[in-house]
């Protein structure tokens, strides 16, 4: 045990766990100075002096003085913030970067809530489907709540919300794109939130996130998330849950944005919700849970990312980047590749997914391996063609159409993959059957069909047993074991070493 919590991995710090990743962050346990949050505690203030007995009240408090080496314990609490109206800063910002040896780590205990609250609270004058006519005092500037959020707080649209698409400020009329289910009364309480990222860092290097709840409640602003990580260098998130909301696509809606930041790691979170109120005509793909442009060197390990409509998007001009030991499920899209190269996605699970992986355009030297897709529709595939893939020792089992491609398939390699339950291949948006069909449009000369022999897939346990012809079906073409030789067998699936863990761990 560690203080309340039964710690199987990682570190035990003055009764608080901290994951196995501080061994490489920290060297180890945090030596502080510690300072406490606690919004829950009666006698927090941020006018104490920040100790366990006598904690600082917010968050914000805890970001504008934290400097190089100081550990933040934020207790579990709600605590609400309102955020700047911007893509790219949070509302909680550090207001100093860590350094290589004192990174400023913010921990929470006991996963604490953080999210929006209104900015104007109101009761309305008048309201039809698709506009609602604000309180006499409202602002009288044309576009003064563009972009907000409005939610209904009593009344037959109780806790409908919308963003603001346009505001007539001479009529105090706020209207949007999307109707009301319900048309409110006159008289109704409403709440306006400014849209903008809840938490993370802009321009902040060497700072740790870690074990933070954070709920989108009306804060999406286009083209970013709840959580961002912009020109940010050398930073850690780990161990948070973010909980999106559903919203109309307008730009890129992501659960964590990341932007011009190298050497990150973000590990061992739980990202969900990330989805669109309709397919519409904005691509919904740009739902992701986790979006990148335009950085170089993260890992991405032991993520949870589901229910979403989109998982992992690395999108705009970047890389390399290494995606290992995640778990993607219940998602319209697990992968989707564009303007990357250098980008390793090998021992991820995929399954519950409409498309496992969608590589599209213009990537360079992706490489796919040593992954489990299991009870999807398609595991790779797009409707156009592709270059700069290679596929090999992956597990394909329960999937519809191991690879799907409505068009041409492009300049791709695929072998030493296992094949199983399968319907069949596609190329051109026509069947060609079973693997030998597929093989014969030359590619995966040397995979196999079969039962692939594992533990228990339903269980998700894809381990090989004795005898299963996963086990010398592969190649080491990534020299797994860095010795030189790529030519060597080694199994296919997840598990090379026979001890790896994918998803989340604790």
């Amino acid at each position: 045990m560690c203080g309340d919590e039964v710690v199987s991995l990682g570190l035990c710090c003055s009764e608080i766990a901290f994951d196995e990743a501080y061994g490489s962050i920290t060297a180890g346990c945090p030596a502080g100075p510690w300072s406490y949050v606690d919004g829950s505690n009666p006698i927090a203030s941020d006018d104490n002096p920040g100790t366990a007995e006598a904690p600082w009240a917010t968050i914000q408090h805890a970001t504008a003085v934290a400097v190089p080496g100081d550990v933040i314990i934020i207790e579990s609490a709600i605590y609400t913030v309102v955020p700047v109206d911007s893509r790219l800063e949070p509302a909680l910002n550090p207001a100093m970067s860590g350094t290589a040896d004192a990174p400023i780590v913010f921990k929470g205990r006991g996963a604490p809530v953080v999210t929006t609250r209104p900015s104007v609270s109101d009761t309305l004058t008048a309201a039809a489907s698709n506009s609602i006519v604000l309180a006499p005092g409202s602002s009288s500037d044309d576009g003064a709540y563009e972009g907000w959020f409005i939610r209904l707080s009593s009344g037959p649209a109780t806790d409908e919300y919308r963003r603001i698409a346009a505001y007539d400020g001479a009529s105090r009329t706020a209207s949007f794109s999307q109707p009301l289910p319900q048309v409110p009364n006159a008289g109704d309480g409403y709440d306006l939130t400014v849209p903008g990222p809840i938490l993370g860092t802009n321009g902040r290097d060497h700072i740790v996130w870690d074990g933070m709840h954070v709920v989108e409640r009306d804060s999406y602003h286009p083209d970013t998330g709840p959580v961002v990580l912009w020109e940010s260098n050398d930073g850690a998130f780990i161990g948070n849950e973010i909980e999106g909301q559903t919203t109309l696509l307008q730009d890129n809606h992501n659960g964590l944005r990341i932007n011009s930041s190298n050497r990150l790691l973000v590990r061992n979170n739980d990202i969900h919700g990330i989805q669109p109120v309709d397919l519409g005509e904005n691509n919904p793909q740009n739902h992701a849970a986790i979006m990148i442009y335009l950085s170089s060197d993260v890992v991405f390990e032991h993520n949870e990312l589901h229910d979403s409509f989109t998982g992992f998007f690395p999108k705009g001009e970047s890389g390399p980047h290494v995606f290992r030991f995640n778990e993607l499920h219940d998602l319209a899209k697990g992968v989707r590749l564009s303007y990357h190269h250098q980008v390793d996605v090998t021992q991820n699970l995929f399954y519950d997914c409409d498309l496992s992986l969608q590589p599209a355009e213009e990537i360079v030297d992706i490489r796919v391996y040593n992954n489990v897709f299991y009870e999807s529709r398609a595991g790779i595939g797009n409707w156009f063609d592709v270059s700069g893939i290679g596929v090999f020792n992956n597990l394909f089992l329960a999937v519809q159409r191991p690879f799907d491609f409505d068009a041409a398939i492009g300049d791709i390699s695929s072998d030493h993959n296992v094949f199983a339950e399968f319907d069949a291949f596609a190329a051109q948006g026509v069947d060609v059957g079973g693997l030998a069909g597929w093989q014969a449009l030359g590619y995966d000369a040397a995979s196999l069909a079969g039962d692939p022999g594992v533990v228990d897939a339903a269980a998700h346990d894809f381990h090989p047993v004795q005898g299963s012809i996963l086990l010398d079906a592969g190649i080491d073409l990534a020299d797994h074991d860095g010795d030189g030789n790529t030519r060597e067998a080694i199994p296919v699936g997840i598990y090379i070493d026979g001890d790896e863990r994918v998803g989340r761990v604790r």
